[in-house]
């Protein structure tokens, strides 16, 4: 089911106007896309707030128009504390969007637990999939990885429904060796290496 969000078309344009609606608890936005007119809105910057995190798909009602939506950009200010302005794309109910979705680690690696030190790369992939199929997050089950050991984006199980975007060989995390156990084992090989060609010398 869609988020909802009541607005009003707005009227006056211009920075004055932005900067009064701000301090009445209000603020700028737009919704354009699908080969329509951008529409120009005013809309309760509490009740945005709330949607804030929201991925999916949001209903938006000016009057008794009906506009499906996805938030597209969101306008801060400098200190990135206030919400400025913020656009809504329209979207189609029976189209493939793409979405950005997060990745949800599950579990300890093995290598961690060995010493070895965990490198995130990648914290999300790029799909495409319907507006209400989208996933809150990937989980991703990382207890089996050793030292020196990676995931890459084609390691998943991605349901087909879902449409990758992101590239395949893209590395997700890896567990390095830690700098200790790398110049122990760099030791250990080269004494193999000296005792072998003792053996083959003798």
């Amino acid at each position: 089911m869609a988020a909802t969000l009541s607005v009003e078309k707005r009227e006056n344009i211009g920075s004055n106007s932005c900067k009064g609606l701000r301090k009445s608890g209000k603020m700028p936005g737009v919704i354009y896309g699908e080969k329509q007119d951008a529409v120009s809105i005013t809309l309760s910057t509490e009740k945005f707030s709330e949607l804030l995190l929201h991925k999916g798909v949001i209903e938006i009602g000016i009057g008794k128009q009906k506009e499906n939506v996805m938030i597209k950009e969101v306008q801060y200010d400098t200190f990135g504390e206030q919400i400025l302005h913020v656009d809504f794309q329209r979207v189609s109910l029976d189209k493939k969007i793409k979405v950005s979705v997060a990745l949800k680690f599950i579990g300890e690696p093995e290598g961690v637990k060995a010493g070895g030190h965990l490198d995130t790369q990648l914290r999300e992939l790029e799909l495409f999939c319907f507006h209400n199929e989208i996933p809150d997050f990937i989980p991703v089950n990382i207890e089996h990885v050793e030292i020196g050991q990676q995931v890459k984006v084609k390691d998943l199980k991605i349901d087909e429904k879902y449409t990758l975007e992101t590239a395949s060989h893209k590395t997700i995390l890896i567990v390095h060796i830690p700098r200790g156990m790398k110049g122990q084992q760099e030791e250990e090989e080269g004494e193999e290496e000296v005792s072998t060609e003792e053996k083959t010398t003798s």
